[in-house]
């Protein structure tokens, strides 16, 4: 969706009382402030909606994939916009990312573990029972 897209989207909402342009003022006044609010170093915070964030990325050493060479990458910073739950929500089933990978691979160790699982005696820290000889 672009800018122009948007800014039809809610005029037609509306409806006959505010017109495209004024649409096209008011999304442009919108940006202007969160991009100005940013660069001061200031948050923006909507209820419902998320958070716009200034986010100061430390230097840090990466290396170029195609020739292997080392490569200081300087401080930076980064704009950053964090959801809020209700918008979450709203798009669809929340995903809380590293966790319940974490318990994906629990769940998936339990299952195919016993598959894998060696001879209860060497589990103990026995030697397996030897099959060719009547001593075990």
């Amino acid at each position: 969706m672009t800018k122009a897209d948007l800014v039809e989207q809610v005029a037609g909402v509306i409806g006959q009382r505010v017109t495209k342009r004024d649409c096209g003022l008011v999304a442009d006044a919108f940006l202007d402030a969160v991009q100005d609010t940013l660069a001061r170093g200031d948050h923006i915070e909507i209820r419902g909606f998320g958070t716009f964030k200034v986010r100061h990325r430390k230097a840090r050493t990466a290396r170029n994939p195609r020739t292997g060479e080392t490569v200081e990458v300087p401080p930076r910073v980064a704009p950053v916009f964090k959801p809020s739950i209700h918008f979450r929500s709203r798009i669809g089933p929340w995903n809380p990312g590293r966790r319940q990978d974490r318990e994906q691979r629990r769940l998936q160790r339990s299952v195919v573990q016993p598959l894998r699982q060696r001879p209860r005696e060497a589990r103990r820290g026995r030697p397996p029972p030897c099959s060719r000889s009547p001593c075990c």
